[in-house]
């Protein structure tokens, strides 16, 4: 009792019963909230779209949303299928920059990755997948969006107190740059056996394709701190975190158990966690490019120390008592049988799952937009995985994404991102 009396000397007692200046703080800075800037695509079908956001404001988040109009889908061919989560199959790359920084690329696959590691509990995980686009088989006079939220400097749910992007401090635009997918490049038919081919009609463009994003400004401009900071560098951290571009590797069909592989190219710094999801290899599953499979063992080696190890899928209850939430959705297995489409639902129904594999202390990301959590120093550049695939009949593809720590730094005008 005496211990836990000093310790509460030591960290500052809260009251729970009375409110205190601990748990009943003010906002200092009253804001106003608006979502009214908006940036239509260069073209609606395949291509590069580019969005230069101004900085007179918060920045806080953006969203890609794109998809069809009631009634510019009733050409689908009968069966013709536009798989769920298209949205993340529509995107081959995402890359961006803060004012003058250096631009940094996600691809589609991971930014799907990173949207479900970020989201702060399982309902959201699985609103943020679905509301990426619903499956579609043959025609319909129904419209169809998807709604990508873009976590590149805050969470892709308000689970913690993150910061915007501070305008204030920056001379130059945040631009984000776009490469979009032909519609025809993810929407597929039967074909005889159980072949998956092209679609009979795809739509050649989308109806609408925009950027959206979300300001808050200050009520009392005299409250900036720029008048303050204009001649020195002032730090903020990144809330959620410094997705690595993805690295990957084929796992062929009847690898192994505990299959060593590999991974260099990791970014020097204080790397916190690498998730890793895998992509199945076999044409039969082409339309299942949102369905993320985890393996049934993964340990990874740095530096010759064992790290992570997770056997018979106990990544999945690991995971889970680090974290909020599993670490898996429910997706849409799509898989033709004697020349259409299986419809079993026993079969049709399936999980979306990755697996984080920590290198520092987890952290709830209900508390990771406050609290910095330390990474471990990465020096070599290479991880090595021992992976064993959930179906070893199949093969796939290993992706990595090394999760570092970040944050932004102004300075003059223009900003640039910390890693590790």
């Amino acid at each position: 009792m005496a211990a836990s009396n000093e310790l509460a000397k030591v960290s500052g007692p809260i009251s729970l019963y009375y409110s205190d200046s601990h748990n009943d703080q003010l906002q200092s800075q009253n804001v106003t909230y608006d979502t009214r800037f908006r940036s239509g695509f260069q073209t609606l079908g395949a291509g590069q779209q580019v969005v230069q956001i101004p900085v007179d404001g918060g920045l806080s988040r953006c969203c890609l949303i794109f998809g069809w109009d009631a009634g510019a889908l009733s050409g689908l061919g009968a069966n013709d299928l536009i798989p769920k989560a298209f949205g993340y199959q529509a995107i081959e790359s995402i890359t961006w920059r803060v004012a003058g920084s250096s631009e940094y690329r996600l691809t589609g696959a991971q930014l799907l990755a990173k949207n479900l590691r970020l989201a702060s509990n399982s309902g959201n995980k699985q609103a943020i997948y679905d509301l990426a686009g619903s499956e579609q088989l043959g025609p319909t006079a129904a419209a169809s969006y998807a709604f990508i939220p873009l976590p590149l400097w805050t969470m892709p749910d308000n689970g913690g107190f993150a910061n915007p992007i501070n305008g204030d401090l920056l001379a130059q635009q945040v631009q984000i740059r776009v490469q979009m997918r032909a519609p025809s490049a993810y929407m597929f038919s039967p074909g005889a056996g159980t072949a998956v081919v092209a679609a009979v009609t795809p739509p050649a463009a989308y109806s609408v394709g925009y950027f959206q994003a979300e300001f808050l400004r200050l009520v009392d401009r005299a409250q900036s701190i720029a008048p303050k900071v204009q001649e020195d560098t002032y730090v903020s951290p990144l809330a959620c975190d410094f997705d690595q571009s993805e690295l990957s590797l084929p796992l062929p069909a009847g690898s192994a158990a505990n299959t060593p592989l590999t991974f260099s190219g990791l970014i020097f710094g204080q790397t916190k966690m690498v998730q890793v999801f895998l992509t199945s290899n076999d044409p039969a599953d082409a339309a299942n490019a949102s369905v993320y499979a985890a393996p049934l063992s993964v340990q990874m080696t740095y530096a010759g120390t064992v790290y992570a190890s997770y056997d018979n899928f106990s990544s999945r209850i690991w995971n889970v008592m680090d974290g909020n939430a599993p670490s898996a959705v429910s997706g849409n297995n799509r898989i033709v049988a004697a020349g259409a489409w299986v419809t079993t639902p026993a079969v049709v129904s399936t999980l979306s799952e990755y697996v984080n594999l920590p290198l520092s202390q987890p952290i709830s990301n209900d508390h990771a937009t406050e609290i910095q959590v330390h990474g471990m120093n990465i020096s070599n550049g290479s991880i090595t995985l021992n992976i064993t695939a959930p179906n070893p009949a199949k093969g796939y593809t290993v992706h990595v994404v090394p999760v570092l720590r970040g944050a932004l730094s102004y300075s003059r005008g223009s900003a640039n991102i910390l890693i590790g």
